[in-house]
């Protein structure tokens, strides 16, 4: 009897043990680094929630001084992070992430000024020496010759070689306007155009259709992966239908996942990739080389691992239907 007592009492002090233990092992830690406007955390709590992760996300504001930001990031080094949003956010974070061993997955940059720069930075996208090359074959393959650009002044990392790419790309007549607002083009006469690109986001490329539109623009719109958002079909309404957009992304395995918008998709991946290295304990400095070659599957679709830490890819170019993104040819 007394033995069997024991045996009980010691499956209970075991049993005690191992849940002390268990609330005692430390949460992963993973940094989103947030402007205020990227998507991806809809995405990264999908991925944590469905997989029963035990992650703590920081939040790092990447729109303060760059004092504060070198302050909270050496705080976490040795870590890693999803994001940013803009190539040009991630250009300046380079020398963060390096000083900081922070290895960070940032879903949607594309600029070949900063894809492959630093060992720190991955995306899960093709490089903008393929897209702008494919986006303006396309335009020229639609029998376009007078093409007006319009590119983001506050993005131009991105912009700027992506215009350069088109325009080394194809000899067509294109006129470029960089803006800051939708006001910068109220005085421009859209109807001597036979087509538009919109370097800018979604929802500044949708005021803009409804403009062109309004002031008797007939010829194609057509958009690179930054149009590519929920916005742009909310700002842009009728004006917008029949835009022809380069998506980074495979759409179909997209909706699977219940995503319509590159963010939050992209969001979901990252904390994929990310989490496989922290599964592995791989080291933030050692992800470059463990990463090299490997192809994952989620929401984005199926992507393999390049030695510049791009992806390679099928893409998609996507038109609007009736209110919707329909996957309209499909690229690698």
């Amino acid at each position: 009897m007394k033995q069997g007592v024991l045996v009980v009492a010691l499956i209970a002090v075991i049993a005690l043990l191992m849940l002390i233990v268990s609330f005692k092992t430390p949460k992963a830690v993973v940094l989103i680094l947030e402007d205020g406007q990227a998507e991806f955390r809809e995405g990264v709590e999908k991925y944590a929630q469905q997989n029963n992760l035990k992650v703590d996300f920081v939040t790092v504001r990447i729109d303060q001084d760059t004092e504060q930001i070198d302050k909270i990031l050496r705080r976490y080094s040795g870590s890693y992070a999803i994001g940013p949003r803009l190539s040009s956010e991630a250009l300046a974070l380079i020398p963060y992430l390096e000083k900081y061993q922070i290895f960070s997955v940032a879903p949607l940059v594309t600029s070949p000024k900063v894809v492959g720069k630093s060992r720190y930075l991955m995306t899960l996208s093709v490089s903008d020496s393929v897209q702008a090359r494919e986006l303006a074959e396309r335009i020229l393959n639609d029998l376009n010759r007078e093409v007006f650009v319009v590119c983001d002044k506050g993005n131009l990392v991105y912009t700027e070689s992506f215009f350069q790419i088109m325009k080394e790309t194809v000899a067509l007549d294109f006129e470029c306007r960089y803006i800051d607002s939708v006001d910068e083009l109220l005085d421009l006469e859209f109807s001597k155009y036979d087509s538009i690109v919109l370097i800018v986001d979604g929802r500044v490329a949708g005021m803009i259709a409804q403009v062109a539109r309004k002031k008797g623009f007939n010829g194609k719109i057509y958009g690179s992966d930054y149009v590519y958002t929920d916005a742009l079909i909310t700002t842009g309404s009728w004006a917008v239908e029949g835009i022809s957009i380069y998506g980074l992304f495979d759409l179909s395995q997209m909706m699977n996942y219940g995503y319509t918008e590159l963010g939050p998709a992209g969001g979901y991946d990252a904390l994929m990739v990310v989490w496989n290295l922290i599964g592995a304990k791989v080291k933030t400095n050692e992800a470059y080389d463990y990463l090299q070659g490997k192809t994952f599957k989620g929401a984005s679709g199926t992507f393999t691992v390049r030695t510049d830490l791009s992806v390679e890819r099928l893409t998609n170019f996507v038109t609007i239907r009736n209110g919707k993104f329909v996957v309209d040819e499909v690229k690698r």
